[in-house]
């Protein structure tokens, strides 16, 4: 139970993600893949492009400051390479 809120809200981990977009809204479906790459389960968020776009600024300041604060976050090179 969130505290502020009152309301229960559920926690999940992903290793996963998959998005889609449309002109009304964008979808990330984060799944947990297993050691064979197949996907064991996973839950669909979906949400406004303007509440994307929030997002993943609010996302950008947020891994910026852990990388100040902590250290660089470090990805497989073949990962890194196709995000960029």
């Amino acid at each position: 139970m969130n505290e502020n809120t009152g309301m229960a809200i559920s926690e999940y981990y992903t290793n996963a993600i998959e998005i889609n977009i449309s002109p009304f809204e964008l979808e990330l479906r984060a799944m947990v893949m297993d050691s064979q790459g197949q996907p064991r389960h996973g839950i669909n968020i979906r949400m406004s492009p303007q509440t994307a776009w929030a997002l993943q600024k609010v996302l950008a300041k947020q891994i910026a400051n852990y990388e100040n604060n902590i250290g660089p976050i470090t990805l497989p090179e073949e990962i890194r390479k196709n995000l960029e």
